[in-house]
């Protein structure tokens, strides 16, 4: 079994609903380590406590060859382990200040577990109307802490939004809109990018 986990130090970055629809993306399921249990309370993730959560992965190894694990928006002990037991961590991160700043002690916290070459940015929540240059000086930034950034960017969108009020995957509501597309493209690259990882 492999373990991707989605992370990162701030709420409110879009974590749970990049792994809830990376999850439906490709089929696998999904563990919620989140204390606020979102992905848990609106459709098939399994909730798991930090005195649990190795019982639930092993678990889960005896079903299926890919889990994703939504991990809770700190970064304490038990969420540091669950990043060196991973073997990919996927790091959500809007392009705003603030997040860059949390995004920050995050790349640091994953450098200290060693996994800082298993790791990648997703630029997420990007507004429609933000402009590429700027969200072009905020990837190069970010790739400045020494991590990658994927190329597909995940923008705030109605379909996304729609799905997630009603506990679904945009994937499964409206597989043919650019926010489905943006997830099953980012799902493409993140796996390329894992398998790499694996080598």
């Amino acid at each position: 079994m492999s373990v991707i986990a989605v992370g990162g130090r701030k709420g409110g970055i879009g974590k749970s609903t990049t792994a809830f629809n990376l999850a439906a993306a490709s089929g696998s399921p999904l563990i919620d380590a989140d204390p606020q249990g979102t992905s848990a309370a609106l459709a098939e993730a399994t909730p798991a406590t930090a005195l649990k959560l190795k019982n639930v992965l092993e678990q889960a190894e005896k079903e299926a060859p890919l889990v994703w694990l939504d991990l809770p928006p700190r970064l304490d002990t038990n969420v540091l382990e669950a990043m060196r037991r991973a073997d990919f961590l996927l790091l959500p991160c809007p392009p705003e200040q603030p997040c860059f700043t949390a995004l920050e002690a995050t790349i640091e916290k994953v450098a200290s577990v060693g996994k800082l070459d298993e790791a990648l940015v997703v630029l997420t929540l990007v507004a429609p109307q933000a402009s590429a240059s700027y969200l072009a000086s905020f990837k190069e930034a970010v790739e400045e802490l020494g991590v990658t950034v994927t190329n597909t960017l995940i923008h705030r969108r109605a379909d996304a939004a729609n799905a997630w009020a009603y506990g679904q995957s945009v994937v499964e509501t409206a597989p043919k809109s650019k926010a489905a597309q943006e997830v099953q493209t980012l799902w493409k690259e993140v796996k390329r990018r894992w398998k790499l990882a694996k080598r």
